[in-house]
């Protein structure tokens, strides 16, 4: 059974192996970084691991990707579709436009 230290490693190992566009890894050599360019690098890459800064979600995803997710987040508090002023979560806005919103045509 591998620990979690070995499974990250053994990943890490493996998407610098067949990432060779760097499609999906920096390929950023931690290890010769100093401790300051380290710090810099951790806060700055755009394949950190962020969370959704959204209420209820628990998405974790590389930074690259945060404007894509933020798109398509169901947990977003976004105005009604219908423009009845009202903000409510995405997974609620089908519901809403359904039933209670003011704006709901006749």
């Amino acid at each position: 059974e591998y620990r979690h230290g070995g499974r990250q490693r053994l990943a890490l190992q493996l998407v610098q192996r067949y990432d060779t566009t760097r499609e999906w890894h920096c390929g950023c050599d931690m290890e010769q970084l100093g401790s300051t360019e380290r710090e810099r690098h951790l806060t700055s890459c755009v394949f950190r691991p962020v969370g959704c800064s959204h209420a209820g979600c628990t998405a974790l995803f590389s930074a690259r990707y945060e404007a894509a997710h933020d798109g398509s987040c169901e947990f977003k508090v976004v105005r009604c579709a219908l423009g009845c002023k009202e903000s409510l979560p995405r997974r609620d806005m089908e519901a809403h436009v359904a039933g209670p919103c003011a704006m709901r045509p006749a």
